[in-house]
This record gives structure tokens, sequence and C-alpha cells, in this order.
């Protein structure tokens, strides 16, 4: 758990002095912002004050009007944590007094009641098959998973592509963060059409993008396009584990000491990348 400290928030607000690009080139200001967050990868932050910091870049980009990059170090919790601290910042434009709120899956309650048919012997026995079934299913899921993720410890590894770690990777290592910027309606209306999740759409369109990637940067080389067939490429897609309790304030969480929405509680799976189609 953190301890109360005194924060001097001129230590932690740094406004950049990036000038805009002079033609309004907005191609070359979005890649003058790619920069100045790569060249933060190479930096760390001062362990003797509180481990954040908020940059503020005051140019205008193709996707916004001015930009802000906060950083913070990994022991302040994880990404569902900040988001968490974020919201309880904030309140309703219809209440003023009251926090954002979450939806939250309720339970299908249609299922608690007991319909003619489960007093049928056949029938109980028929879902009793069924119910073994899917827990066997669920045993051989968990001892593949478990058998390919201690295999990738400790031999199985990923082909060498573009997206593998190059050797002599350290902490202080430059790197580059790419994004592109994915309308959520479109995004919803996939998931619709494919009767889908979010989640799923979304790996759907890095696995093309990838794919897409890969192929162009080896459309001109015959002998490594046929060894796409057999690359292995995978990703690691982190999950929340926490339960979805709603957004607390500041003041509420500090005064409980809660530690439901704080630190790291997060786990990971390992999901294939098709990136031979």
């Amino acid at each position: 758990m953190g301890s109360a400290t005194t924060v001097n928030i001129d230590d932690h607000i740094i406004v950049s002095q990036l000038k805009q690009i002079a033609d309004n080139n907005m191609d070359d200001t979005d890649k003058l912002v790619e920069e100045y967050i790569s060249n933060l990868s190479m930096t760390t932050i001062d362990m003797s004050k509180s481990l954040w910091d908020v940059h503020i870049l005051n140019m205008k980009t193709s996707q916004a009007e001015a930009i802000s990059v906060l950083r913070f170090h990994h022991s302040l919790g994880d990404g569902i944590a900040l988001m968490y601290l974020l919201l309880s910042c904030f309140r309703k434009s219809s209440d003023p007094t009251s926090l954002p709120t979450l939806p939250v899956s309720s339970k299908d309650k249609s299922n608690l009641s007991i319909s003619n048919n489960r007093k049928n012997i056949r029938s109980l026995m028929w879902q009793y098959l069924v119910k073994f079934w899917l827990f066997i299913r669920l045993l051989l899921n968990t001892v593949v998973d478990v058998s390919l993720f201690i295999a990738t410890a400790l031999f199985l590894k990923d082909s060498q592509t573009p997206f593998t770690v190059a050797q002599g990777f350290t902490k202080s290592t430059r790197k580059r963060f790419i994004y592109r910027t994915v309308s959520l309606d479109d995004i919803k209306f996939i998931k619709s059409v494919t009767n889908a999740t979010v989640n799923d759409v979304i790996l759907g369109i890095t696995q093309a993008a990838l794919s897409c990637y890969i192929h162009q940067r080896y459309d001109v080389e015959v002998k490594m396009k046929s060894s796409l067939q057999q690359m292995r490429c995978r990703a690691t897609v982190l999950g929340n584990l926490r339960p979805a309790l709603g957004v607390q304030a500041v003041a509420e969480m500090i005064e409980k000491n809660a530690i439901v929405v704080q630190g790291n509680c997060l786990g990971f799976v390992i999901i294939p990348i098709n990136i031979a189609q």
C-alpha cells in the first residue's frame, strides 16, 4: 500500500517547448509527436519523487488540438487501476455530485427457474452428461494451455520476424510507439454483425494489420514469403482479474484504504496470430 506524501505539481507537469510545424503539415507534426514519445522511452522516472509525470504538447496534430502524455511507473498500478482512479476524479454532467457509473453484467435469472422438463429423469441425465463433457473439455484445454506455456518458457520460441525483440535489447533501448485510431462505432458494428465481442474485433484488426504488413515486407522475397506458412507468431493479451465494483471517490478510497482498484491485478493469455493468411 502507498503512503501519503507531499507532491509538488510543478515537478510532475512538463510543458514541452516543441514548436508547431510552420506549414501546418499534420504528417510531420504526428511524426514529431512520435519522436518525442520515443525519446521518453530512453529516460527513466526520478525515483526521489512520486512515480508519474505529465507531458503537455501544445501543438495541433491530425487527431487532436493538443496532446498530453501521461507516464506512470508500473508499481502504481495496472491500466484498469489507473482508469478507475481517473474516472473517480470526474462527476456526471447530469448530477455534479455523483460519480460516473459503469455497466455491470447481471446474471441471467431465467436459468434459475426450473421447468417441467427438468423434472424428467432423462432430461436431467442429459444435462449432467453435457456438464460432464464441458468439464472434460475445460480440463483438457487447461492441460494443453499449461503445457504450451511451459514449452514456451523452455524452448518453444516464436519465429524470427520484424516483431521479434532484437538481440541486445535493453530497457534503455529506444522504442517507437506507432498507433492508429479506429472508430468505436465501426468496432461495434462489426461486433454486432459477427456476433462477437469487442475484444475479438480488436484482436482481429490487429492480426489483419500485422498480416498485411508482413506480406508486404516479404512480397519481393519469394524464399521468405514461402516461410510464412511455418511462421510462429504469438501475442500476450492482458486481462483484468478484478470484480466490477463501480467507481469510488478518491477521498473514500484513501479513507477506507481500499485495495480493490489499486495495484496490479491482472492475468495474461498467449494467443497465436495467424500471419500466413
